[in-house]
């Protein structure tokens, strides 16, 4: 019990450095910022950070967020601040990828669901996948891990069975 813990504690710590960096690189003038962005595509890191957000806000048992107590406001005003810099730095660069979409998504999700306890219904989305590295792995690197997003959003991926009979298994949907 004491390692979950402190491993959301931890997830908590690094999304708020995460917001941090994200805020040293909004004020960069647009040549230093696009020659960071450029040589790191940073929007899959933040992607997985928006992904562990969610899954502690929408996810996590009532049990465990009343142990871990973490400020589910300030998550999720973080992740609108990652959400909305990941959108507007992937309009300026002119790519066209999923993941400004689905961080929306949960990011509405995650609010229903700390105001009131239900989950929004997402648009219907089907989507095959995404960009796929020189390897064929998926950039997206955990994906939605087979869990839907506001009840019918997915990631297509190569195991997407095989993560969803483990969160059966584990009694999270």
């Amino acid at each position: 019990m004491r390692h979950y813990y402190r491993s959301c504690k931890a997830v908590f710590l690094a999304i708020c450095g995460a917001v941090s960096l994200v805020g040293v690189l909004s004020n960069m003038n647009d040549y230093d910022r696009f020659r960071v962005t450029t040589h790191a595509p940073f929007w899959y890191p933040l992607f997985e950070i928006s992904i562990t957000a969610w899954f502690m806000t929408c996810r996590m048992s009532e049990e465990w967020k009343q142990i871990v107590e973490i400020d589910l406001n300030m998550l999720i005003d973080s992740i609108q601040s990652l959400t909305k810099f990941v959108e507007i730095t992937m309009r300026e660069e002119l790519t066209v990828e999923p993941i400004g979409y689905f961080m929306r998504v949960m990011l509405r999700e995650m609010r229903k669901d700390l105001q009131d306890g239900t989950i929004e219904t997402a648009d219907q989305l089907a989507l095959t996948g995404m960009s796929t590295t020189s390897d064929g792995n998926y950039y997206g690197y955990l994906g939605l891990l087979g869990v839907e997003v506001g009840q019918g959003l997915c990631w297509k991926g190569r195991n997407e069975d095989t993560w969803r009979e483990f969160w059966k298994q584990q009694g999270m949907v």
